[in-house]
């Protein structure tokens, strides 16, 4: 075996290493309670006002007012893996006459889900790409 294709061996087994740690790391798990409490009150005052022969009012206030209190609790669960900034891709292809060819990607995320990289190949192929991680 070669030293360029042990390299290249290394490097394949080193992405796919990352790759099956990456997996495997734990998330974080975001957990959030909501309470939500909602108070209603219903007003009903009656007012009534007596006039007494010698001159004098009295006036009687009575409140027939409720207040109804309703609350309720809800909890939401998040997983959050952070965002990923860098993504690094290996391809091995094989023709149909047997000839083989090993591309390596290396992608940087450029602004929401959209990401620019480069392409690299053992046979002097080169590229830029624009990748979309949906």
């Amino acid at each position: 075996m070669s030293y360029k294709a042990l390299a290249i061996s290394l490097f394949i087994a080193l992405i796919v290493g990352f790759g099956i740690g990456y997996t495997f790391v734990p998330t974080k798990i975001l957990t959030k309670t909501v309470v939500v409490e909602n108070t209603v009150e219903h007003k009903n005052t009656t007012t009534t006002t007596t006039k007494k022969p010698d001159g004098t009012e009295t006036t009687v206030v009575v409140d027939k007012g409720t207040v109804e209190t309703d609350k309720s609790t809800s909890k939401l669960k998040e997983t959050d893996r952070g965002n990923l900034n860098w993504m690094v891709s290996g391809f091995y292809t094989r023709n149909l006459d047997s000839q083989s060819e090993i591309l390596i990607s290396i992608n940087r995320r450029v602004f929401g889900e959209v990401y620019v990289g480069i392409i690299g190949s053992n046979k002097g192929f080169g590229g830029v790409g624009l990748s979309l991680r949906f």
